[in-house]
């Protein structure tokens, strides 16, 4: 197993990506609401989540192409999904119950990253009351954070977003969601243990 390399750079086509970000953005919605409508049944809101838990677990996954290495809190629930095409390599959804947040991590191949985030958004049928696009560099992983709030008319769904760039037009995607107008602080250590925890290597 070695570091991963990129493929040379590739033009990628609009469309096709919107597709992926729309139908994952879409299922994600309709498949892991659920377990963060129990955790709100429990009585936790945007103000009082539980502790952060002091546990932590290491996942490895050996896809096709690589291997994907990640720690998360306990509890975290992770499923290989098999979403892919030409732009998107894979994608891993993940919830967390006790915690009240749900995500996935990508792996894409992406030119011009700021233009695709900035298409993405228009193209989106969420009804945003909020975005920001900023830029960020986690640990030489530059890239772009975006934070939004939706709504979903009966409900809300606010996101927080890391696109960080490998190498060249490699780019990892790290999201996070929770049911809440204004995305909890509270979960930021988790979100940087995460982000900093994060190995993506190339299968031998």
């Amino acid at each position: 197993m070695k570091t991963f390399r990129p493929k040379a750079p590739r033009t990628i086509s609009i469309k096709s990506a919107m597709f992926f970000i729309i139908t994952a953005l879409l299922i994600q919605y309709l498949w892991l609401e659920g377990p963060v409508i129990a955790a709100k049944a429990k009585g936790y809101s945007q103000y009082a989540f539980p502790a952060m838990s002091s546990s932590w677990n290491l996942k490895e996954y050996r896809l096709v192409n690589y291997s994907v290495r990640l720690e998360v809190p306990e509890n975290t629930e992770l499923i290989v999904t098999p979403d892919q095409g030409q732009e998107m390599q894979f994608n891993i959804y993940f919830s967390n119950e006790p915690l009240a947040f749900r995500g996935y991590l990508q792996l894409w191949q992406i030119g011009d990253l700021e233009s695709f985030l900035k298409d993405s958004k228009a193209l989106s049928p969420f009804d945003f009351i909020y975005y920001e696009l900023s830029g960020i560099g986690q640990n030489l992983k530059d890239g772009f954070k975006a934070e939004w709030t939706a709504d979903f008319g009966e409900s809300w769904i606010s996101g927080r977003e890391y696109w960080l760039r490998l190498e060249n037009t490699t780019v990892v995607r790290l999201s996070f969601f929770t049911d809440t107008k204004d995305f909890p602080e509270g979960l930021s250590p988790v979100i940087q243990k995460m982000i900093d925890s994060l190995v993506v290597t190339e299968a031998p």
